[in-house]
């Protein structure tokens, strides 16, 4: 919400994707720093969480000293009422579309999983995500520009499709080699559809009512990759390794349909300022 008051409203894409990039970056920078304390601390974990802290603090200090928002009026208007029916149509659709999309989306945590199944090993599985945020940062703001030029719908349906391909893969692969490929198209994916998924919903709710969009947003989809990560475990171990990912992408799929759907039968979105 802070991003998207603190934004031009034709450059939400590239907002978003730039705090995004910068986010990610840091996931990238931060495993990189910790395997070099592991290794000049002989795997010393306390010391490697305790150094964790410092750039927390930092952060939190940049965030009282420099980031202001924007005072609201004084006028004792009552607060907007939040219900379903008060929605814009789309940001109602968008929100059961990913909540479909998320019944599919695991943790991150089987992927990783799914590495070591394959026989890596710590060093090379914190590569591989290191892999994966790297791309992520890198194609978050292209992504983001892309958004406020042709619009986040398509660039999300994009995004949708590449995670069926990708967890398809992880499901039937048994060359764990390809995982350097499939680890940078997990972060392509997450370029496409994160900070992207964000910039559409601000674009469609009202400016008063963007925290709680978010809330709601961000509610659904915790359930609903709570739900998936139950289910994900139960297939991985009644099943087999390969069944959560097929389940995924299958839900990927639906997601997909469905979002296209709609896509033809609604509008394009006008953006909301007020």
């Amino acid at each position: 919400a802070l991003i998207a008051e603190s934004s031009d409203a034709n450059s939400h894409g590239r907002s978003f994707g730039f705090h995004r990039a910068l986010d990610t970056l840091g996931a990238v920078i931060g495993p990189l720093i910790a395997l070099m304390l592991m290794s000049a601390s002989q795997s010393n974990y306390r010391l490697v969480f305790a150094l964790a802290i410092i750039p927390g603090l930092i952060g939190v200090g940049l965030l009282i000293a420099f980031v202001r928002e924007r005072r609201v009026s004084e006028d004792h208007t009552p607060l907007p009422r939040f219900t379903w029916n008060s929605l814009n149509p789309q940001f109602r659709i968008f929100l059961i579309v990913s909540a479909l999309f998320a019944l599919g989306n695991s943790s991150d945590a089987f992927l990783i999983l799914r590495a070591q199944d394959l026989g890596f090993s710590s060093v090379p599985v914190i590569l591989l995500y290191t892999a994966f945020n790297l791309t992520y940062a890198l194609c978050s703001v292209p992504a983001g520009l892309v958004s406020d030029r042709i619009g986040p719908r398509r660039v999300l349906l994009v995004g949708f499709v590449l995670f069926a391909m990708v967890y398809a893969a992880f499901g039937w692969i048994d060359d764990r080699r390809l995982l350097w490929v499939l680890f940078p198209a997990y972060g392509l994916y997450m370029a496409l559809t994160e900070g992207v998924g964000k910039a559409f919903i601000a674009s469609l709710v009202p400016a008063r009512q963007r925290g709680t969009a978010f809330g709601v947003y961000q509610m659904a989809l915790g359930l609903c990759t709570f739900a998936a990560s139950m289910a994900a475990g139960l297939l991985w171990e009644q099943v087999g390794v390969a069944a959560p990912f097929v389940f995924g992408a299958v839900m990927s799929v639906l997601a997909a349909l469905l979002f296209a759907l709609l896509l033809r039968r609604l509008p394009q979105a006008a953006t909301i300022n007020s």
